[in-house]
């Protein structure tokens, strides 16, 4: 069922044409492996119901668009420097309890839970300013970093410390190179 509304999502929204019809299996069975988000529905928050394109792009009211497994993502930068420090997703919880708590709050696909990021390490993630896109289909924090300023759980500042080589070609792989 799962698998299937993604696939619709997928047809309509994001990858209409040939490539998706040459794809749509591989669509359905990456799909089909994501559980939908077990915590409190969408509607339990008073986000505004979504409303036509052009409320959604121009107007002021906030109107998050969730995923089919109830996730939206979030893009996490330092407020200071404007380093990027790490990519999440957020259910209307994880988003509800971020924004009246004004500290990093997501949810956990491999674990299937909420989450408070800091909770364990101490490394919370305060937050100085929420942003949505012009869809409101993603969410951008600017944070400052408690503790010992490590946003990564491998206790790095950025979970973005490793850079890709650009340009380059190798039959045994491209090798990272650290950044951080």
């Amino acid at each position: 069922m799962l698998a299937q509304r993604l696939s619709q999502s997928y047809t309509t929204e994001i990858m209409p044409g040939r490539w998706f019809r040459n794809h749509r299996s591989t669509i359905a069975s990456h799909a089909a492996t994501y559980q939908p988000v077990k915590s409190m529905t969408q509607s339990t928050f008073p986000f505004a119901p979504r409303g036509t394109p052009s409320e959604i792009e121009r107007g002021h009211q906030f109107q998050p668009k969730f995923d089919a497994c109830g996730l939206i993502p979030a893009i996490v930068t330092d407020a200071t420097t404007g380093d990027v420090l790490m990519f999440a997703w957020m259910n209307a919880e994880a988003l509800a309890l971020t924004i009246e708590q004004r500290v990093a709050h997501f949810y956990s696909r491999s674990r299937a839970k909420l989450w408070k990021k800091g909770e364990e390490s101490g490394n919370f993630l305060r937050v100085a300013e929420m942003r949505t896109d012009c869809d409101q289909d993603v969410v951008s924090l600017k944070v400052h970093i408690d503790g010992a300023g490590a946003a990564c759980h491998t206790g790095s500042r950025s979970c973005f410390y490793r850079s890709v080589p650009l340009g380059a070609r190798g039959a045994g792989g491209l090798i990272l190179r650290d950044v951080d």
